[in-house]
């Protein structure tokens, strides 16, 4: 029929085999998106880390990342032509397409915000 988990506690299969089961789910699976979005697992991940910020959430997969990509492009090119007409007052800024976050990229931004704000507070003197 299948394999069930009962068949790796009773050690009738290995672990390993679950693992490789696992890591071979496809990127927008319910069990990889439930990993990205896991705050406690995010604690535990070394952010120097090149690869873990990419993780996709649930129903982001490769698809949307493209397109989005692509979106970012188009952005990106309308923008470098509004800079480049002549006569227009201010200069427009590119404004990348909002992507979901995993867990990691919300606690690299929380501790980038801690930092920000304990330097906002010694420059101003405050305790």
């Amino acid at each position: 029929m299948g394999i069930g988990l009962h068949e790796f506690f009773a050690r009738h299969r290995p672990w390993s085999q679950l693992d490789n089961i696992l890591t071979r789910l496809p990127q927008e699976s319910h069990y990889k998106a439930a990993l990205a979005a896991d705050d406690e697992l995010a604690e535990l991940v070394d952010l120097n880390r090149k690869g873990t910020a990419d993780i996709p959430l649930e129903g982001y997969g490769r698809l949307a990342a493209t397109l989005d990509d692509i979106r970012d492009e188009i952005r990106m090119l309308r923008t470098d032509q509004a800079n480049l007409t002549p006569g227009l007052p201010t200069k427009a800024k590119f404004k990348p397409v909002p992507r979901p976050r995993t867990a990691v990229e919300r606690r690299a931004e929380r501790i980038r915000d801690q930092q920000l704000s304990s330097l906002e507070k010694r420059l101003m003197g405050e305790p």
